[in-house]
């Protein structure tokens, strides 16, 4: 479990079960009513959290479990949810990618990836008004 500690002042949240482990996936539910009744955004709205359903690569992922993980994730109001795989890096960059545009979303008002997968930390200035560097 996370203390509170831990979690203020995040913008995000991320919930990792890994599907071999029905125990894991039963202790997923408690970790995300702990971010939702600890961790808020300023306004105090809950954070935006996805679910990684994480070591894909080891077992298969089966109609039934899909179905479960959909249910699941709809039940507990996660924004989305991953199949991942950490040891082979897979699904990763989307899962985290997908969060972070609800992140800046949320911060800058408006979409914060463009069309490349790049994503823009501040928002764009024209050029006529930056400052300039005295190099």
């Amino acid at each position: 479990y996370q203390r509170r500690v831990h979690g203020q002042g995040a913008h995000g949240g991320i919930v990792v079960f890994d599907v071999s482990s029905p125990e894991s996936f039963e202790l997923a539910e408690k970790w995300k009513d702990d971010i939702d009744n600890k961790v808020f955004l300023p306004d105090g709205s809950p954070i935006p959290c996805i679910l990684m359903a994480n070591k894909c690569d080891l077992t298969s992922v089966t109609p039934e479990l899909v179905a479960k993980v959909d249910e699941f994730k709809e039940r507990c109001r996660f924004l989305e949810w991953h199949q991942t795989s950490a040891a082979k890096n897979f699904g990763i960059d989307r899962a985290i990618t997908s969060l972070v545009q609800v992140i800046l979303s949320n911060e800058f008002g408006d979409p914060a990836v463009d069309h490349n997968d790049t994503v823009r930390l501040q928002p764009i200035v024209p050029s006529e008004n930056r400052k300039r560097c005295g190099c």
